[in-house]
C-alpha cells in the first residue's frame, strides 16, 4: 500500500485499517463503509452505517451511463455524510479508494474532480460533528466494506440486465 500519509498533514484525521477495530463495535461512533462501483460508464454507489458492530442502514443509488469510478467514490462519501448528518455523533467513513480519502483529507492534490471534491471538503468543514476517515483495502474480506461493494455491484448488475431487456 502506498502510504500518502506522512508526506502531507491531513486536513481531517486520517487512518490505516490496522489501526482501528474493524468490527466497529466502537459506540461513540457511526462508522460508514462507502463504495464506488463501475468505470467510465455505468456507475453506482453502496452505503453500509454500522453502530456497535452492527448494520442499521443501507443505501444505493445508480449513478447514470456517464460518470467514472473516482466520482462514485466521492459521491458515495457526499450521500453517506447526508444520510447521517441529522443523528448528531461522530463519523468514521471506511473507504478502499486511496484517491477519494487522500483528496479530501488534502494529502493528495489531484486536479481533476475538483469542484466535487471541495464542494464535500467544504461540507465536512460545516459538519456539526467529527468526521474521521479510514483508508481500507478493498476486496480484503473486511465484511461491511465487501457488503458496500456488494450493493454498487448488484446496482451495476441490474442496470445491465434492464439495458437488455
Amino acid at each position: 500500500m502506498k502510504v500518502f500519509i506522512k508526506s502531507r498533514k491531513s486536513i481531517f484525521p486520517v487512518y490505516t485499517q490496522i489501526e482501528v477495530d474493524l468490527s466497529c463495535t466502537d459506540s461513540k461512533y457511526l462508522h460508514i463503509f462507502t463504495d464506488g462501483g463501475g468505470n467510465c460508464g455505468k456507475t453506482s454507489i453502496g452505503i453500509v452505517i454500522v453502530e456497535s458492530g452492527k448494520v442499521t442502514t443501507t443505501f444505493g443509488a445508480f449513478l447514470g451511463n456517464k460518470s467514472t469510478n473516482n466520482i462514485a467514490e466521492l459521491t458515495s462519501i457526499y450521500k453517506a455524510l447526508r444520510l447521517v448528518k441529522h443523528l448528531k455523533k461522530p463519523v468514521r467513513i471506511y473507504s478502499d479508494s486511496a484517491y477519494a480519502v487522500y483528496s479530501l483529507c488534502k494529502i493528495f492534490n489531484g486536479r481533476k474532480n475538483t469542484e466535487l471534491i471541495n464542494e464535500i471538503i467544504e461540507y465536512i468543514k460545516k459538519y456539526p460533528v467529527q468526521v474521521e476517515f479510514v483508508k481500507i483495502k478493498g476486496h480484503s474480506g473486511i465484511e461491511f466494506n465487501d457488503y458496500a461493494d456488494s450493493i454498487a455491484s448488484s446496482l451495476l448488475k441490474y442496470q445491465e440486465k434492464k439495458n437488455d431487456m
